[in-house]
């Protein structure tokens, strides 16, 4: 049985590992590079399959919500926040039109052409109000992450969203896994994260993992999970922003 090849989040220092993650992409260079990164043939397909998995869990958010108490509303109307939203790489992902894109760097935001509302704002503290959105998004910034930032981020979020928050994370990397990967060019994750592991950060939000999706499993350990709160609903709709 292969081990994992991926680093254990409790073994660093959580404050440098989650600067390290701020200050990534946060110049003109850094952004530039991510976005050319996701032109890579393997970015290409880990990226749909990311896709494939949101959207599942955003429908899952949006079929639970007609049992929330509040309003319903049709899928395509639904308020979402990108958050990390880096230079979009949820566009065009068959996702809500209604999208508002948050990210901590601005020159991040400024590489994503899409024309949606841009907001330069931290993942643990987003400057909307309770409940002003139906879900939030938070995808390829919680696997670089500590175990401290998991919790302030996913609480955060489920303080924003009416129904649901959407997060991606991924499990220890086998060795098999972390070989293939280098053959094509990539790099294996910094950071694994068991299923167990994941739940009790999940349930130390106030939150309960609703959907556990795969997104490309031959090559990646990435998943993405729907997190909802296990406190009761908002009852009437919020006003949008935080003042």
């Amino acid at each position: 049985m292969t081990g994992p090849a991926s680093t254990d989040p409790a073994s660093t220092d959580p404050a440098s590992t989650d600067r390290a993650t701020r200050i990534r992409y946060v110049t003109a260079d850094g952004a530039r590079r991510y976005a050319a990164d996701l032109r890579h043939p393997v970015a290409r397909v880990i990226t749909a399959g990311e896709r494939r998995a949101v959207r599942r869990a955003v429908a899952a958010a949006h079929r639970r919500s007609s049992g929330d108490g509040g309003t319903h509303v049709a899928f395509r109307d639904m308020v979402w926040l990108d958050v990390a939203a880096g230079s979009g790489k949820l566009v065009d992902a068959g996702l809500p039109p209604r999208r508002i894109a948050v990210d901590v760097s601005a020159a991040m935001l400024a590489e994503d052409r899409s024309g949606h509302p841009a907001v330069v704002g931290d993942a643990r503290a987003l400057p909307f109000a309770d409940g002003a959105v139906d879900v939030v998004v938070v995808l390829r910034l919680l696997h670089r992450c500590s175990d401290e930032m998991v919790r302030a981020v996913v609480a955060e979020g489920l303080r924003v969203a009416r129904h649901g928050v959407v997060i991606s994370d991924v499990r220890p990397t086998p060795s098999w896994r972390a070989r293939a990967r280098r053959v094509l060019g990539r790099s294996p994750a910094p950071i694994g994260r068991s299923r167990s592991r994941l739940t009790r950060l999940v349930a130390d939000s106030g939150g309960l993992v609703a959907a556990d999706l795969p997104t490309v499993p031959l090559l990646s350990s990435g998943r993405v999970a729907l997190i909802t709160s296990t406190e009761s609903r908002f009852r009437v709709t919020k006003p949008l922003l935080n003042h």
